[in-house]
């Protein structure tokens, strides 16, 4: 059949296939919410800028949780690579450096860093831990100087070294220069005055051995003193009391107030003497010179505050009196103890009493 002029066939019908289920309605209980249908927002591409030294810290990290003060940390510290090293460097220094694998402060540096921190408030952050409580600030500053400048702090301690070794050697403190390094690096570490570094040095020798120098000298000049107040002490009583007068606890008045008082109680009648300032050795002067030549000893041997001249300190008939002079006398001449009949003077004695009887009785000397 040929198509009318001006016209179009019209298309076929399509045949008819199986018809489709009809969708069945989303039924949903009186009390449920509807949900609300997703949007879908469009992801607009951006033109990635050049990467600062500040975002290239804070991309050596994954993402972490907001920084907190005084984290308790419990999973052990991560390491360190050169990335996360270099970034801490640049933003806080070498001496934050320092402590990347510090257990506490460490992640407290890298968070920091991550999040690109300003030095200021990342102190503030670091002030809060234990660590920072515990460490003094002179120690803060010596870790930071041996960190960013380990030539200038190496001469610190040859300077101070040189001091430590000169004191050392006029106390007379024995050192090897290995532990005096170390006492050297301490006392710049925790800021030491004059009077500390002193008694570190003390410290040293407080095991009793000791060269020549002060300590040796106060601890002989002390044992003199007990010598003065008839007060016998041990020596490592001295050495202790020169020890602690050598570290400023105690001065040589007190010792010498010590011993007094201690006289007093001993010698109860030379209370008064020793309260002017006198002692109980100037008191016996006369008794050690009588006994040194009347026995034809050294004076110097002679004890009086102990062993057999001790009998001096106290009269027979008054315990609480010394013993007078001519009874002392006739008690060294007459007590076996002596040892008096065995002196030059004793023979001559008894020679000059045998030639007296002789001429008197007639009878040959022989």
């Amino acid at each position: 059949m040929t198509a009318k002029k001006g016209f179009s066939p019209k298309p076929p019908k399509p045949k008819a296939g199986p018809a489709r289920p009809a969708p069945k309605p989303v039924t949903q209980s009186t009390n449920a919410a509807t949900a609300p249908k997703p949007t879908i927002v469009p992801v607009k591409a951006t033109v990635a800028k050049k990467a600062s030294p500040r975002s290239a810290a804070v991309a050596i990290m994954p993402p972490t949780a907001a920084l907190t003060p005084n984290p308790v940390t419990t999973a052990p510290v991560p390491s360190v690579n050169a990335d996360q090293m270099a970034a801490v460097k640049e933003l806080y220094g070498d001496y934050m450096a320092h402590f990347l694998n510090h257990p506490e402060i460490g992640p407290l540096i890298l968070q920091a860093a991550q999040n690109g921190y300003s030095p200021d408030r990342l102190r503030g952050l670091l002030s809060t831990t234990k660590w920072w409580k515990d460490t003094s600030q002179s120690a803060r500053q010596w870790e930071q100087t041996m960190a960013e400048d380990p030539a200038s702090a190496n001469q610190q301690i040859d300077q101070v070294l040189a001091d430590i070794t000169d004191q050392a050697a006029t106390m007379g403190v024995p050192m090897d220069k290995a532990r005096a390094r170390k006492i050297a690096e301490d006392s710049l570490r925790f800021g030491w005055n004059a009077t500390q570094l002193v008694d570190t040095l003390a410290h040293e020798a407080e095991g009793g051995t000791t060269g020549q120098g002060t300590i040796d000298v106060l601890t002989q000049t002390i044992k003199a003193l007990s010598h003065q107040y008839m007060m016998p002490i041990s020596d490592t009583t001295a050495f202790n009391w020169a020890m602690r007068v050598t570290k400023g606890e105690m001065v040589m008045d007190t010792v010498k107030f010590l011993l007094g008082e201690q006289a007093k109680s001993r010698y109860p009648a030379l209370a008064a003497i020793i309260d002017q300032g006198g002692t109980p050795a100037d008191y016996f002067a006369p008794y050690k010179q009588l006994a040194a030549k009347t026995l034809e000893i050294p004076e110097d041997s002679i004890d009086l505050s102990q062993g057999k001249f001790a009998t001096v300190l106290q009269a027979p008939d008054d315990p609480t009196n010394p013993m007078r002079l001519s009874d002392f006398e006739r008690l060294i001449k007459t007590d076996e103890r002596f040892g008096y009949k065995y002196t030059n003077q004793a023979n001559d004695t008894v020679d000059q009493l045998t030639m007296f009887i002789g001429d008197r009785f007639g009878v040959a000397a022989g």
